[in-house]
């Protein structure tokens, strides 16, 4: 009975080695930093990719307050407990943030709840909102390029064509 034990913890160690096999973290020959590769995805980040992918689909199809429809997922991070969901949302005219603000505070239970009931965690994480700046960052430098002197002559050459010629 204790070697059949004995021989079932081996079996398992076994497997256990095999299945964390390509996880362990390698090393980029030209600076030596450690790189990660797609099998060490972890727990935490599949559950925020999760996290995002239903929050999304809840603020475009369940949510009826307008405000919240023209808010877009860029991001979301995990604590390591999975207890707190920092979720950032790019929103756009940016004069619309305090509003969005607040209708996000008076649906946070409703948000939660929804994206509790469609991920299997235990608990479902508590969401606390934050508004991302790239996407405001770009469209200040795109601004910033439309208000340069580029007419199409010198975007696309003297004769206003793409470089073809006929």
């Amino acid at each position: 009975m204790r070697l059949q034990r004995l021989a079932t913890r081996r079996q398992h160690a076994d497997k256990g080695r095999r299945l964390h096999r390509g996880v362990v973290p390698r090393r980029c020959p030209q600076c030596g930093t450690r790189t990660v590769d797609d099998l060490s995805y972890g727990r935490t980040d599949r559950a925020a990719e999760r996290v995002k992918r239903e929050l999304s689909d809840v603020l475009q199809r369940k949510v009826k307050d307008p405000r919240l429809r023209d808010c877009l997922v860029s991001r979301v991070r995990m604590s390591p407990d999975m207890q707190v969901a920092w979720v950032s949302l790019s929103v756009w005219p940016e004069d619309i943030r305090p509003d969005v603000l607040q209708a996000l505070s008076r649906a946070s239970g409703f948000l939660r709840r929804e994206v509790g009931r469609r991920l299997s965690l235990r608990h479902s994480p508590e969401l606390r909102f934050e508004f991302d700046d790239g996407t405001s960052n770009l469209l200040d430098m795109d601004q910033l390029l439309k208000d340069a002197d580029m007419g199409p002559d010198e975007a696309h050459g003297e004769d206003g064509e793409d470089g073809e010629e006929e």
